[in-house]
């Protein structure tokens, strides 16, 4: 099965699909790393729901993920990948997995740098919140 194929899936948690590369600037609503496809070894960005058991934050990352799935504007990640439609199971452990673009891509196709790119140079130097 591709990954295309897996768009809106119904994993418990991350780990069956990806495979931590790693910890990238989260916010304040969660975790985010780059993450390894298993199924066919693309990188992408992954981002976890920090409050597991606050209903009102698990409805809003469900909201996150349906805005990535309508968009398509340069500039905005593309949808990979998500649980976040299981937004009413305290027991899942949400994700988010969209396409990945670093800072210096985005500034060479002048491109807006939104809070989801990431620059590893502005993060060593604590620039990245």
């Amino acid at each position: 099965m591709s990954k295309s194929d897996l768009t809106w899936i119904d994993y418990k948690d991350w780990n069956s699909p990806w495979e931590k590369i790693e910890a990238l600037p989260g916010g304040g609503q969660g975790a985010a790393f780059r993450a390894r496809c298993r199924s066919d070894g693309t990188s992408e960005l992954l981002k976890t729901i920090k409050s597991r058991k606050d209903p009102e934050r698990r409805a809003r990352f469900f909201r996150e993920a349906t805005a990535y799935d309508s968009f398509g504007v340069d500039g905005i990640p593309r949808l990979v990948q998500r649980n976040a439609h299981r937004d009413a199971d305290p027991e899942i452990l949400l994700y988010i997995a969209t396409t990945f673009m670093a800072a210096e891509e985005a500034t060479r196709q002048n491109l807006p740098i939104l809070y989801f790119v990431y620059n590893p140079a502005q993060a060593e130097r604590g620039q990245l919140r």
